[in-house]
């Protein structure tokens, strides 16, 4: 099985990178579980409604593309599932380049 390289946004105050990544991953076509302090959030792809972490079964959380994970005003890891089917990997890219791309408005100050 593949394992896949991590895509890290950076920190931003207020919820800043958790909004970076809810806008990558939605405009990528992906879907994202609802928020829960300490616990992962569910990443999958197509329009769904995804519960909190805790609420999902096993089944559910292994059944997700990937996870992401933060906290408040720190940086938000997503990383995709290394059992993620091959056909969503490249569905990926745009959210990986978001990242890339992101700096927060503090840090040119």
């Amino acid at each position: 099985m593949a394992i896949h390289p991590t895509i890290l946004f950076p920190a931003a105050p207020g919820f800043g990178a958790w909004i970076a990544v809810e806008a990558a991953l939605k405009a990528a076509g992906f879907s994202i579980g609802a928020m829960k302090a300490h616990r992962p959030r569910c990443i999958l792809h197509g329009a769904v409604t995804i519960a909190k972490w805790h609420n999902l079964t096993r089944e559910e959380q292994a059944a997700c593309h990937g996870q992401a994970w933060g906290c408040r005003d720190g940086s938000v890891t997503v990383m995709i599932h290394a059992d993620c089917p091959a056909a969503i990997v490249p569905l990926f890219e745009p959210v990986r380049l978001a990242a890339a791309r992101a700096q927060p408005e503090w840090a040119s100050e």
